[in-house]
């Protein structure tokens, strides 16, 4: 398909965007040669450093995924079932990585080996990704087979998922604990947290490993050698291709993705709209974005009572229909007066608590998050041409 139509195509871009930077920025720190503090409870470091932190954990993923690959079946019969839009993102730390090892990002044709529902980077024959890194995210990620079909002659038929997980969590966190880098050890003392703790999820050991490499050298690293808020674009970028490009449901409740999808018309960047492979002006995107988002809700409220306590807001049923339908209407042709209408259905939303740490947003705060975003933006949408 056309690398324009591919659902991941803006963050391809954000993401070449943050690895030149980061390359920009590494040159100047070689070129400075001298290192930089990062407090006096962190390392001072120099470039061999950081080059060094990098290849350990290269080596450490690469012990990693060998375990996965040739101790256990689950990965050599899967033939890149995890390898689907939003499955990678590259990182501050992961852009590092490829800068201090002078490597690029897979450089991308005009027209790519990916459908839209595989990773914009999957060929037939594999990942374009450069050996030498992978982002911390794809390198972590481990799946558990399909517990319905016998693999490798009917050895793992019948084990359970928790007899699966166990045994190949038992033998990553061999791995891990035997090839961490000391820095990341003194950070595990320091902060009380155990990377292979995390190991369960490996999304959460992802993210938990990208924590720590943050604070004991990202955040260091761009305090005197900025990336110059590319990654905050990359980020937005991702929650744009989430929210307009996929569905409005699957939108963060609180994320700004109408102001993405702004920022990357404004860059240039074609928008895809949701089930189309066609480009589209940023309002038929957002129409799109909402109109999933009414869908989504219409669909939740079949199974959940929203009389009851537990819902989080009180208004009756027949006011929750009345404001999607007022949403669904201005979005269909953005009426000059559309920004008076969105203020008072949100008037019946703002008094809505956020969720607790971990709690499902409840469906009177999510549609409040929705219309106060689009609020936000009328007047910008409104001019778009």
């Amino acid at each position: 398909m056309r690398l324009t139509q591919h659902p991941e195509c803006a963050r391809y871009i954000g993401a070449g965007a943050l690895v030149a930077q980061a390359k920009r920025s590494i040159s100047a720190w070689r070129a400075s040669g001298k290192p930089f503090t990062a407090g006096s409870h962190l390392p001072c470091w120099h470039v061999g450093d950081a080059e060094a932190l990098v290849k350990s954990l290269a080596d450490m993923f690469g012990e990693y995924n060998r375990v996965m690959w040739e101790c256990f079946p689950y990965c050599r019969h899967c033939d890149g079932g995890c390898c689907v839009p939003d499955a990678s993102r590259v990182g501050r730390f992961d852009a590092i990585a490829l800068a201090l090892l002078d490597i690029s990002l897979p450089d991308l044709s005009e027209d790519i080996a990916a459908s839209e529902r595989r990773c914009i980077y999957h060929t037939p024959t594999g990942c374009t990704w450069p050996a030498g890194w992978h982002n911390i995210k794809c390198w972590s990620f481990y799946c558990l087979g399909d517990l319905s079909a016998s693999v490798d002659g009917g050895s793992n038929q019948g084990s359970s998922i928790w007899e699966r997980q166990a045994a190949l969590t038992h033998e990553l966190a061999h791995v891990v604990q035997s090839s961490l880098p000391d820095v990341l050890r003194d950070h595990e003392r320091a902060s009380d947290d155990a990377l292979v703790a995390h190991l369960s999820d490996p999304v959460d050991f992802a993210q938990a490993l990208d924590r720590a490499l943050d604070e004991v050298f990202v955040q260091p690293f761009v305090a005197w050698y900025p990336l110059d808020g590319v990654l905050e674009a990359d980020e937005r970028t991702a929650l744009a291709q989430e929210s307009a490009i996929w569905t409005g449901r699957d939108a963060s409740v609180e994320g700004d993705w109408i102001g993405a999808l702004l920022e990357l018309a404004d860059a240039g960047v074609a928008v895809v709209a949701s089930g189309s492979s066609s480009s589209c002006d940023v309002r038929c995107a957002v129409r799109d974005g909402i109109m999933e988002f009414v869908a989504g809700l219409m669909t939740e409220l079949d199974e959940v009572d929203i009389g009851e306590g537990s819902s989080g807001f009180g208004i009756s049923l027949d006011q929750l229909l009345a404001d999607l339908e007022a949403l669904e209407w201005s979005v269909q042709g953005f009426p000059g007066n559309g920004a008076q209408q969105l203020a008072v259905v949100y008037g019946h939303y703002v008094t809505v608590s956020p969720p607790a740490a971990g709690e499902r947003p409840a469906l009177g705060y999510r549609m409040g998050q929705q219309v106060r975003n689009l609020w936000r933006y009328w007047d910008r949408l409104v001019a778009a041409v």
